[in-house]
């Protein structure tokens, strides 16, 4: 949120420091803000809203993993950079939400 341009360079390349994409990763760095910070205070003060925050985090980085995926006319880097960061988040909350007390294992 303080350089989305630097942080968008990976995703975005030249294009991070259009405007656009400068608030593009504004925005979706208070989201992600907000559910980690609400994740993490759950942890603290309201235990048995731990899973349904970690797996509201994980539907969000599955709609952006497929908005990466599914978007017309994308820069082959922009896809799979986009894709390989919020599907490794996905990956993440999901082996996380396995670690809680009370997962059912598959």
């Amino acid at each position: 949120m303080i350089a989305p341009a630097r942080a968008n360079e990976l995703i975005a390349g030249r294009d991070s420091t259009l405007p656009t994409t400068r608030v593009s990763a504004r925005t979706f760095g208070i989201r992600e803000i907000y559910i980690g910070g609400g994740l993490l205070t759950a942890i603290r003060w309201a235990p048995g809203l731990v899973r349904p925050l970690l797996r509201a985090g994980v539907i969000v980085d599955v709609w952006d993993t497929c908005a990466f995926a599914l978007t017309a006319d994308l820069p082959r880097s922009t896809r799979t950079g986009g894709c390989a960061v919020a599907g490794g988040f996905v990956i993440a909350g999901a082996l996380a939400d396995l670690q809680l007390p009370g997962a059912q294992r598959v």
